[in-house]
């Protein structure tokens, strides 16, 4: 029996292992969350969704299950857990918020809200009901009907526009003839002004032990200020940061609005004018804009196309909800094994359209390695390798939210071969990988590959979210050397984050 044949019995092996262990010991392993919130209904939300506390993520989503409460009423129950070393720091009460945020771009997190409270436990969450989710048909409805009650107000409301732009018309008008025709006024005034100040300083003069008797009195009054505002300081430094905000908006404001009409003093008069033109016409009912507020064509036509929209979302919704559970992981890999000191980079994308199954796809670039004589690789052909594979993961560890097994099967390195793996903590993973090798190329090529059958066996150290270092044994069936590798990923979701932090910013 040939080594290459010994290897393929030793996979099937492991493959018929894996498959009997999860079989048969998986449903006993298997935990459902052990605490529960209802919802009256629920948007996004799936099993593997993350759990935060207030921001920080805590646990997972377990199972999302249509239920009938006690009274007969329709809900939706909402099954999660909490990471063992988590729970003494969740501290839920009587104004704890359960709601479910949802991000820009798919996927939904049941988020907790807590200020104050005791270690959360199986009875503390399941009498509570959840903030139910507010969409986007609702909102919009909301909006609508606000105008239809208010249709009499919003006309007053442009009528008195009108009024008001007309009088501050006039007004402008007023005080720029009142400043032309006081002018030799304003001059005498501005002197009047710088004699006072001469008065002013006289009178500091003969008056300075009386001014100095009231600086006493003002640095006695200060130091009582001093102590309410030691006493108060919080609620002042709150205050104090309100008023800056807001002052700095009105200064810029005031300071563009003065510019504003510096530079268009001789057009403010027109724009006005013609406002007040365009307001007359709108509240006669006349002009596009007057037949919006006074005729209700337009409102019912803006109905029907709501309701079609919605009918057709309808319809459509079946074919596009499972784009939302999509989860995209991309990553970039280089590794060499130390003896043969052949260098392997891969780049992949994987897709999960449910957490425990993937397709990924990727390209391979494989070096020749020393003491190898090779010709230069053709410009007019693709020189690398591509990697199609089709994966499952089995065994749900809850408490620590992720997958304990997997294996996956295809194209690696454009020859057929597969992967598996244990998860032996969320930091370590036992790897092993087995593919057919390049033997049918000349020598002389770059890709050539001695032997039949190219094993590999690592352990991989995730030291960072998303960086992993692998380090282990390969070729082990023809040259075993020793292996080492880096790995990085970016996963859809800090992509949806850096949008939720611009949202914020913003």
């Amino acid at each position: 029996m040939n080594s290459e044949l010994k290897v393929g019995i030793l996979f099937l092996v492991v493959i018929a292992l894996i498959l009997t262990f999860t079989v048969f010991i998986t449903p006993s392993l298997r935990k459902r969350g052990a605490y529960e919130v209802s919802f009256q209904r629920v948007q996004r939300l799936k099993a593997g969704d993350p759990v935060t506390y207030n921001g920080v993520r805590v646990g997972a989503v377990s199972a999302v299950d249509p239920i009938l409460k006690a009274d007969g009423t329709p809900a939706v129950s909402v099954v999660f857990s909490v990471e063992e070393s988590r729970k003494p720091t969740v501290l839920v009460g009587d104004k704890t918020r359960y709601t479910i945020r949802q991000g820009l771009l798919g996927g939904a997190e049941l988020e907790i809200l807590s200020a104050t409270g005791n270690p959360i436990t199986p009875e503390a969450t399941k009498t509570v009901d959840g903030v139910v989710p507010v969409g986007v048909d609702e909102a919009l409805s909301s909006v609508q009907k606000l105008v239809d009650e208010n249709r009499a107000e919003i006309q007053k409301a442009i009528i008195a526009l009108r009024e008001g732009m007309q009088a501050f018309g006039e007004m402008s008008g007023q005080v720029r003839d009142a400043v032309k025709e006081n002018r030799d006024q304003l001059r005498a005034t501005l002197k009047n002004i710088g004699d006072a100040a001469g008065t002013l300083d006289g009178t500091v003069t003969e008056n300075r032990d009386n001014i100095k008797a009231a600086i006493l009195n003002l640095r006695i009054m200060g130091d009582r200020i001093a102590t309410v505002v030691g006493d108060n300081r919080e609620q002042i430094k709150i205050l104090l940061e309100t008023f800056t905000r807001a002052g700095g908006k009105v200064e810029g404001a005031a300071g563009e609005i003065e510019g504003a009409i510096v530079e268009n003093r001789p057009n403010l008069k027109k724009t006005i004018d013609s406002t007040a033109v365009i307001a007359t016409q709108v509240a006669s009912g006349e002009g596009t804009i007057g037949k919006l507020v006074f005729e209700d064509t337009l409102h019912t036509k803006a109905e029907a196309t709501l309701d079609n929209a919605n009918q057709r979302l309808e319809e459509i919704k079946p074919l596009t909800q499972g784009f939302s559970e999509l989860k995209f992981f991309g990553g970039l890999m280089g590794g060499s094994n130390l003896r043969s000191e052949v260098a392997i980079g891969e780049a992949y994308l994987r897709i999960e359209p449910r957490p425990w199954k993937f397709y990924e796809v990727g390209i391979a670039y494989r070096s020749a390695g020393k003491d190898r004589d090779v010709r230069n690789d053709d410009p007019d052909k693709l020189n690398v390798d591509f990697n199609l594979q089709l994966g499952w993961k089995w065994l749900r560890d809850e408490d620590r939210q992720m997958y304990r097994i997997g294996i996956s099967g295809g194209l690696l390195s454009s020859r057929v071969g597969g992967r598996a793996w244990w998860n032996i903590t969320p930091s370590f993973a036992l790897v092993s990988e087995i593919r057919q090798k390049h033997n049918t190329r000349e020598e002389t090529d770059r890709r050539y590959e001695p032997g039949d059958v190219r094993m590999r066996v690592a352990l991989d150290y995730t030291f960072w979210e998303r960086v992993t270092i692998s380090a282990g044994v390969d070729d082990l069936t023809y040259e075993p050397g020793p292996w080492i590798a880096l790995r990085g990923e970016i996963h859809d979701n800090d992509l949806r984050n850096l949008f939720q932090t611009a949202s914020f910013v913003r």
